[in-house]
């Protein structure tokens, strides 16, 4: 399980997902993911998210490294009013990565007739350090005189989050169809200083590093991109005169007695440390072994574990740290201790 999601390519991390950027969750507790088709699905604790509408076009447009995508990818919307809209698919920026953005930009008003002919062409540069955030280099570039007929339309590049967008702004009271092509140039230090493209094309030079030193200088950047591991986790143990060890802040016990009432086992106290028959015996068996007429047999009372901390209780499971610290101690390592109502009887 993690506390979050990194999307990584070429070893290099450009997006990075809590429940700070995917709102519809709630639980950092991410369980599974899955990126396919330009959809990203994500599995917490508490629910399944999904991510569409910025991640469409990302398998294509990273597939081309520092070169051109071929004819690039098409983003599209619909806009009704003057509000800015943007687009989708957009263009993630990877962290250590410097991107060329082209996009020629097309809108029409839906029917008969188009009553607007709306053209622009944007071109932006745009970079993002390690750990940093997408930065504009100067200013979004127009290319050539834009169309329009009603001067309040508008269109533009702009930083989403971890993504560039095509920001069109439409025309009050027009239905607008907008369709952006984007042209995307991008350049990493990871295919830079390697000297190795994403298509694996080798960049001459007069001292290329060895395939192992590639692959060694690689890892360290990737790791270089991640979130440190967790520090040590101190657990707060309780020592009880049998020598078992309670951990309470992480696990207790809930005990059931026999209630005549109701016929049934109902919850009663808690306790830190699993029962034992001779802590805790369970009477309303002993009597029912009496009544058949049997040797009652050492029986405890029934209980269920209560888990305040679920992933510290799995790692003590796991490990086998919590069934040994249950156990009580061998007869030779600790003082006996008698409780019964009339000890020595």
């Amino acid at each position: 399980m993690w506390a979050s999601s990194n999307l990584i390519r070429g070893l290099v991390r450009f997006a990075f997902h809590t429940s700070a950027t995917i709102t519809s969750a709630t639980s950092n507790n991410h369980k599974a993911g899955s990126l396919c088709g330009g959809t990203l699905l994500i599995g917490t604790a508490a629910q399944a998210a999904v991510l569409i509408d910025a991640l469409p076009g990302k398998e294509a447009i990273l597939t081309a490294g520092p070169r051109p995508v071929g004819g690039g990818f098409v983003a599209r919307g619909v806009t009704t009013d003057g509000a800015a809209l943007d687009l989708a698919p957009r263009v993630p920026v990877g962290e250590r990565e410097t991107v060329l953005i082209e996009a020629r930009i097309v809108g029409r008003v839906t029917g008969a007739a188009d009553t607007e002919r709306l053209t622009y062409i944007r071109r932006g540069t745009y970079y993002r350090d390690a750990g940093g955030a997408i930065t504009l280099q100067g200013s979004v570039q127009t290319g050539g005189t834009d169309t329009e007929v009603t001067g309040a339309a508008d269109a533009t590049l702009a930083i989403v989050g971890d993504w560039v967008a095509a920001r069109v702004t439409g025309v009050t009271g027009k239905r607008i169809r907008w369709d952006s092509t984007f042209t995307v140039t991008r350049i990493s230090e990871e295919t830079h200083r390697t000297g190795i493209t994403a298509t694996g094309r080798l960049i001459e030079s007069s001292f290329p590093p060895t395939p192992q030193q590639r692959h060694t200088n690689r890892h360290i950047r990737a790791c270089s991109t991640m979130a440190p591991p967790p520090g040590p986790q101190t657990v707060e143990e309780l020592v009880t005169a049998d020598g078992r060890i309670a951990f309470p802040t992480i696990v207790q016990y809930q005990l059931k007695r026999w209630d005549e009432t109701a016929q049934a086992y109902v919850p009663a106290e808690l306790v830190d440390l699993p029962p034992t028959f001779e802590t805790h015996p369970d009477e309303h068996a002993h009597d029912l072994a009496r009544k058949a007429g049997q040797q009652p047999r050492p029986a405890t009372l029934p209980y269920v574990a209560v888990v305040h901390d679920l992933d510290a209780y799995d790692r003590l499971k796991a490990t086998g740290v919590l069934h040994s610290a249950h156990m009580t101690a061998p007869m030779d390592e600790r003082t006996a201790v008698d409780n019964r109502a009339a000890p020595g009887a």
